[in-house]
């Protein structure tokens, strides 16, 4: 168990962009974030870099780099599953099969995902759980660790450093949450995996 943040270091978190209306829910995040980095290599600057990742937005524009947008996109897509933190691995798998593969970029792979494509519209497009998502995920520590986990898989991708996390074949470049599986796909967590559109 994480040891409870301090009434100063809450007040540090709210001003780097937590939403103060979810307060009494901020050690929800704070445990998911030490689970993710097992304890003893938390340090209280990197959560506030994260807490800062995902403050509350009102225009895209405000989204601090590329890879967070990737992030935020992918907290949508599995904000209303049941096994999220694994469902964000394996999108993010998905994500790098398409830029390996079809040798494209990281915002090439990621401008398909409902919140970053523009075609989409609303509500999809930048949809309020991207641009608010601790008010979506604060009362879940399963959401939270996705959260948490979709921060961390983009800063492998900003790194350059992103290695595949799960099962996944190489060779599945779309998924959807269809409730029943079609020839050629595959279930992992709660999505369906398959090689061609």
């Amino acid at each position: 168990m994480a040891t409870p943040l301090t009434a100063d270091q809450i007040e540090q978190v709210i001003a780097a962009g937590y939403p103060r209306s979810k307060k009494s829910n901020i050690d929800n995040v704070w445990q998911a974030f030490n689970d993710e980095y097992n304890y003893w290599i938390v340090n209280f600057e990197n959560f506030l870099y994260f807490i800062k990742t995902f403050k509350t937005i009102s225009e895209p524009s405000e989204c601090p780099s590329k890879a967070s947008a990737y992030a935020h996109a992918v907290y949508f897509e599995v904000s209303d599953t049941k096994q999220r933190p694994l469902n964000c691995d394996a999108i993010f798998d998905c994500m790098y099969n398409r830029k390996v593969g079809w040798n494209i970029s990281w915002d090439e792979a990621f401008s398909s995902l409902d919140g970053l494509n523009e075609k989409k519209g609303a509500p999809y497009y930048w949809h309020n759980i991207m641009k608010d998502p601790f008010s979506d995920c604060s009362w879940s520590l399963n959401a939270c660790q996705a959260l948490v986990r979709a921060y961390n898989n983009c800063l492998r991708v900003q790194d350059n450093s992103y290695k595949r996390l799960t099962s996944l074949g190489s060779n599945y470049y779309f998924f959807s949450g269809n409730k029943t599986s079609k020839p050629g796909e595959i279930q992992l967590g709660d999505f369906y995996f398959r090689p061609e559109f």
